[in-house]
């Protein structure tokens, strides 16, 4: 058996089964494991091309050719700051951590909901992204004047997901389409259009 090549930083891996380290591994090598609920690792199958190294957005998956290499990248994963407790919270264009509504379920939600103002996330699974670089919904609701409540929709009906739905009462108001990642820039613009529909 050769040695394992390939470590996985739990730190940062939002252990999800839409990995595209999963998706872009050829000898299914690295897949999802029903059982254990985790991304696995079969080293006895890689073919040691480093596709899931590169998929991966967030650079959680850690390949290393030699033993040396493999120390690096064991060290590397010790001493990296970020504790995955503080990232699985709900975040926009990941996977929901809450049970999220159907599209059957919204104008019930919409009807019962004890805010004025509420914004549905419509996400497939093909839509969904990392947590590490994905923007807290506490955060985006923080921007926002006013309580908002705030539901992911799982849907398979649009190919412009995820999208952001902003209703007063029942009346759709406004629809941000597209991911926006935490980077200044795309926080800054996905804050500007949600507060132009839900101002001061």
């Amino acid at each position: 058996m050769k040695p394992a090549r390939i470590m996985i930083n739990r730190n940062i891996c939002d252990n999800a089964p839409e990995c595209s380290g999963i998706a872009e591994c050829p000898a299914g090598a690295l897949y999802w494991d029903d059982v254990n609920e985790v991304i696995a690792y079969n080293e006895d199958v890689c073919l040691d091309c480093g596709n899931c190294v590169k998929a991966c957005p967030v650079g959680a998956i850690l390949w290393g050719r030699d033993e040396k290499e493999q120390e690096e990248n064991y060290l590397k994963i010790e001493s990296d700051p970020h504790k995955i407790e503080e990232l699985v919270v709900e975040r926009y264009g990941a996977m929901p951590i809450e049970e999220p509504l159907s599209e059957e379920q919204t104008k019930d939600f919409l009807e019962k909901k004890r805010t004025r103002y509420a914004i549905l996330e419509y996400f497939s699974d093909d839509s969904i992204r990392c947590l590490l670089h994905s923007i807290r919904i506490s955060d985006m609701l923080s921007w926002l004047p006013c309580d908002v409540e705030y539901k992911k929709v799982q849907t398979e009906n649009n190919d412009y997901l995820p999208i952001l739905r902003i209703f007063d009462g029942e009346e759709m108001i406004g629809e941000i389409i597209g991911y926006y990642d935490d980077s200044e820039e795309q926080t800054a613009d996905l804050r500007q259009q949600l507060t132009s529909f839900i101002p001061n």
